[in-house]
């Protein structure tokens, strides 16, 4: 009889155990489709208008809809400077939407390889505030410094890239660290009125004993108000 009641409690707490583990989602698939508009000032600067619409969880889960604000200078045919804030409604990894609000900065810089072949380099600063419609305190910000690195190759009215980026965060009471790797390997297509594109993106999770593996698809559409 007690062995038992020594068994059942067992079975018991392990059942507990087991309920209480979190339950985490290693691989999945999504996508992200874009449409946005360009409108270039003279011949260095650059104002754009983006919303872009993403699907997750095998495509069968709306994930976030951003609305995209930015301004671009160029300093030279090398380097440029860039700004953006965005607002978000957004689903967390509890499945609850949130209203967020994000800016950025970025620094660029481009080396011509060949006539064809560029390298371009891009130092994008940028920082969250998560739900607006609710008391925001430090506890409720993000920031990341991402790193991104693309080759790129020119065909007629194409070009063909492939791309890394690095993303380091930063988050209150926790020690900064890289956690997340993004791989894109994609095609723009110059039309008469702007730019179509087409990607595969890669995003692999750093500093994590379970790391979570994200494959996407990317469609996107600019229209250019006025032709460069």
């Amino acid at each position: 009889m007690i062995l038992k009641k020594n068994i059942l409690l067992l079975s018991v707490i392990f059942a507990l155990q087991v309920n209480a583990q979190e339950i985490k989602k290693i691989r999945d698939i999504g996508i992200w489709s874009e449409v946005a508009v360009a409108y270039n000032i003279g011949k260095d600067w650059r104002i754009s208008l983006e919303e872009q619409v993403r699907f997750f969880n095998n495509l069968n889960m709306f994930e976030a809809s951003n609305t995209d604000l930015g301004a671009e200078y160029r300093i030279n045919k090398q380097f440029k400077l860039g700004a953006q804030i965005r607002y978000s409604y957004d689903r967390k990894k509890e499945l609850d939407l949130t209203h967020d609000l994000r800016y950025s900065v970025d620094f660029k810089y481009r080396l011509k390889i060949t006539k064809e072949l560029k390298l371009d380099y891009r130092l994008r600063y940028q920082n969250k505030y998560i739900d607006l419609f609710e008391f925001v305190d430090e506890h409720k910000q993000k920031a990341h410094l991402r790193h991104r690195l693309e080759l790129g190759y020119k065909i007629k009215n194409a070009t063909v890239y492939a791309s890394t980026e690095l993303f380091r965060e930063y988050v209150y009471f926790k020690k900064p660290a890289y956690n997340n790797l993004r791989f894109m390997l994609g095609t723009d297509f110059k039309t008469t009125y702007g730019k179509l594109g087409f990607a595969l993106g890669y995003e692999y999770e750093l500093n994590d004993p379970y790391p979570f593996e994200f494959f996407f698809l990317k469609l996107s559409y600019t229209l250019k108000l006025n032709n460069e």
